[in-house]
């Protein structure tokens, strides 16, 4: 049989669905068409959830957007909800396929007019985040076929700078050496406290991280320093542990003042703890029940620590913010440092190596004021 060019006249006519071809023959019999193929987005499970329930409007793919990020288990979906609550009733009301880059520029600019000193006021670099969960957000529902291209597209100059909304905090934010030293020495400070604290700074750890913490992570027999493998991290509000922040295992050398410590708290500090001798597969340093300590729990012990040696308020995150900054001061290299404190930055070459144990700079990032005073 000898095709012809399709005959779409009929479709023009509106008689046959779009999509459905029909094809004449060389005797001029009409041959059955091909069905039609349906939009792929009707089907997907947005539109199923949504068909029943009138016009998705940019609340509704919100609400839906972030329950399926917690059904997947990321870890910022509380923050994410916390700043897409700035967006206002206006523009969270639009039909989602009605938005456009006028509508983000709008909302942009309504939120960088809020941006100020006083309390009832918003940092800058805030706002930047905002606009970074809500261009996710819409790249999401490009993804899911529910709008053909990303609203969030701004003009050079429409973003706030990344500056903060006291831009003096960040310069106090860091401990000296004498405020270190005394909070993993001062025995005013209970000693299951002060390893944490020699975790966070002379390790540059996450609270998470040295939360989940075990005894065969840590490699002592290593030289010239010995090494801990920083694969997981505890999530306080899951009370799970699960992989570190990058999803990027790391080795830490072990300063030499944490060094002596970790031997003084496995030969003595855990057993007063626990009541005896830790196994391989112990936490490190456990809270008194021999779990994962909580993280809410320990800023307060943390703020009650500092007011007992008086040393000003900070957050504990800081402790790792003094890590790299004091290790930075005295000489340590920025990528190797940052292979210690964020691992490797996940191309294929960083994949395939490993920095040497005996490298005069990774010893040098671990030993930055080795002068801190010994365990008591």
């Amino acid at each position: 049989m000898q095709r012809q060019r399709p005959d779409n006249r009929a479709s023009a006519r509106g008689e046959i669905s779009p999509g459905a071809r029909r094809w004449a023959a060389a005797d001029g019999r009409r041959h059955r068409p091909h069905p039609a193929r349906p939009a792929i987005a009707s089907h997907t499970r947005w539109h199923r959830a949504f068909d029943d329930e009138g016009e998705l409007t940019v609340e509704r793919y919100k609400n839906k957007w972030l329950e399926a990020r917690g059904e997947r288990g990321l870890s910022d979906v509380k923050t994410d909800r916390g700043r897409l609550l700035h967006l206002s009733p206006e523009f969270l009301a639009t039909p989602l396929a009605k938005v456009r880059p006028r509508h983000v520029r709008d909302a942009i600019r309504t939120l960088k007019a809020k941006c100020g000193p006083e309390a009832d006021q918003m940092a800058p670099r805030s706002v930047r985040h905002i606009y970074g969960t809500l261009h996710t957000m819409f790249a999401d529902a490009v993804a899911d076929e529910l709008i053909d291209t990303n609203p969030c597209v701004l003009k050079r100059g429409e973003l706030p700078k990344k500056i903060d909304k006291d831009p003096t905090w960040r310069s106090g934010a860091v401990f000296t050496k004498n405020e270190v030293e005394a909070l993993i020495s001062d025995e005013r400070i209970p000693l299951e406290r002060r390893m944490v604290y020699a975790l966070l700074f002379l390790a540059g750890l996450r609270f998470g991280e040295a939360s989940a913490l075990r005894w065969r992570s840590y490699q002592s027999h290593l030289r010239p320093l010995g090494r801990l493998l920083i694969a997981v991290s505890y999530n306080t509000k899951k009370r799970i542990e699960k992989s570190v922040k990058t999803e990027q295992t790391r080795e830490v050398p072990a300063h030499p003042t944490l060094a002596k410590m970790l031997a003084t708290w496995r030969l003595a500090g855990f057993r007063a703890l626990m009541g005896r001798a830790p196994t391989d597969d112990d936490l490190v340093n456990p809270s008194s029940t021999g779990r994962n300590r909580n993280s809410n729990h320990s800023l307060r012990c943390f703020h009650e620590d500092l007011e007992r040696i008086g040393i000003r308020a900070r957050r504990q995150h800081d402790l790792r913010r003094t890590f790299i900054s004091l290790a930075r001061s005295d000489g340590a290299r920025k990528d190797v440092l940052e292979w210690v404190t964020h691992g490797p930055r996940g191309n294929i070459v960083d994949l395939y190596t490993r920095r040497c144990r005996g490298s005069s700079s990774a010893r040098r990032s671990a030993s930055f004021g080795s002068t801190f005073a010994p365990v008591r």
